[in-house]
């Protein structure tokens, strides 16, 4: 895991660090990581929280899994470089695995060829430290 995190940030500029730093990256990172390793139910029995919350549809793992593998590559800190292709509810679901709620979103309208979306910017605060972060989530309006 550090092999490929230390990769990662070896690509970052200095803007890029600060804004991982800002919004505690690593863990972020780290925690994306693991559920990937492990699967929904062996990182569930080993969190803290019981995350991924066992009364959460399970059609919602394979989005939860597409949002990990999407942070391992820093998307969704950059409003130019949203997490994409989840529903609004599986992103939440997602920052809640990593133990933060959701406590503000403000929507930016993007126009992509005629169509209307949305690039959600959403504050998070950590159950437990209450530190903030703030991830991107491009949002299709079909």
């Amino acid at each position: 895991m550090l092999k490929e995190y230390f990769a990662l940030q070896a690509t970052f500029s200095d803007h890029m660090k600060e804004l991982a730093n800002q919004n505690r990256f690593d863990y972020i990172f780290s925690k994306a990581y693991l559920y990937l390793k492990m699967g929904p139910e062996i990182y569930r029995r080993k969190d803290a929280f019981q995350m991924p919350n066992i009364e959460w549809d399970k059609e919602y793992y394979p989005e939860l899994q597409y949002g990990c593998e999407q942070l391992l590559i820093a998307k969704g800190l950059l409003k130019d470089n949203p997490i994409e292709n989840i529903d609004t509810l599986s992103f939440k679901y997602l920052f809640s695995m990593f133990h933060y709620d959701c406590i503000n979103i403000k929507s930016h309208v993007l126009e992509v060829d005629n169509k209307v979306s949305f690039i959600d910017e959403v504050l998070f605060l950590h159950f437990i430290d209450e530190s903030l972060i703030t991830y991107y989530q491009w949002v299709k309006y079909h």
